[in-house]
């Protein structure tokens, strides 16, 4: 967005493919600075709605979201991570996932 750095880091969640976009590219105006920055829009939205679901709902209404939107970004229904990853993802602690995953099931 016009930096030259970014102080953040990339964390894979699962496996599966990534494309890399050489920064040359993407400062350049033209339709994939307008498609990056409508993603860029795109995902502040779910952020927000993220962080009003975090204050509002369950664990378990949180852990329900954040499975539905883990599942609809893989090619299947098969999601692989450990208690720990999730746990992180939601800031609760590992037995937590569990007690919310036995509630929801």
């Amino acid at each position: 967005m016009g930096g030259e750095t970014t102080p953040n880091r990339a964390v894979v969640q699962s496996a599966g493919e990534a494309y890399r976009l050489d920064a040359r590219i993407r400062k350049e105006e033209g339709p994939v600075q307008r498609l990056l920055l409508r993603y860029t829009q795109a995902l502040i939205t779910q952020r927000a709605q993220t962080a009003v679901c975090n204050r509002h709902h369950s664990i378990d209404q949180q852990l329900c979201r954040w499975l539905l939107f883990s599942i609809d970004r893989l090619p299947s229904n098969e999601l692989r991570m450990t208690q720990e990853l999730i746990a992180n993802m939601l800031g609760v602690r590992r037995f937590g996932v569990t007690q919310a995953a036995l509630d929801a099931g």
